[in-house]
């Protein structure tokens, strides 16, 4: 038979996956509270101040939702889905072959690794 092998799923595919539905599940509550939230509009704040350009991300933010003709609330959507899909795919091709063991675990899904991102964004009080 060409079904015959034994796919089993391990523990770390699991966390990974319950963690990225986590990202997924705080990207759509960053969705719902876009207006509300101040440390987004900090992250797309885009000014010029002479030979110093900041606000990458809200220029970078700014130009596609112009472009496509998108609101920016959507395209800051769209694109952290985009970023934290990557991210998670990166992490599972390669942390999958390695040795899993209690340090491999603690260390990968470690809260400065994993969980910064959290609250960085999606908390009314991330700025405090």
């Amino acid at each position: 038979m060409l079904f015959k092998e034994n796919h089993k799923i391990d523990l770390f595919t699991c966390i990974l996956f319950f963690f990225f539905a986590l990202y997924i599940f705080n990207i759509f509550i960053i969705h719902q509270n876009f207006d509300k939230l101040i440390s987004v509009k900090i992250l797309l704040l885009n000014y010029d101040g002479g030979f110093i350009r900041r606000g990458l991300l809200g220029e970078f933010i700014t130009k596609i939702s112009l472009f496509f003709d998108l609101s920016l609330k959507n395209v800051f959507f769209l694109l952290h889905i985009i970023n934290y899909s990557i991210f998670f795919l990166l992490n599972y091709l390669f942390f999958k072959r390695f040795k899993k063991n209690y340090i491999f675990y603690f260390f990968v899904f470690s809260p400065i690794y994993l969980t910064f991102t959290l609250g960085d964004v999606s908390s009314p009080y991330a700025e405090f």
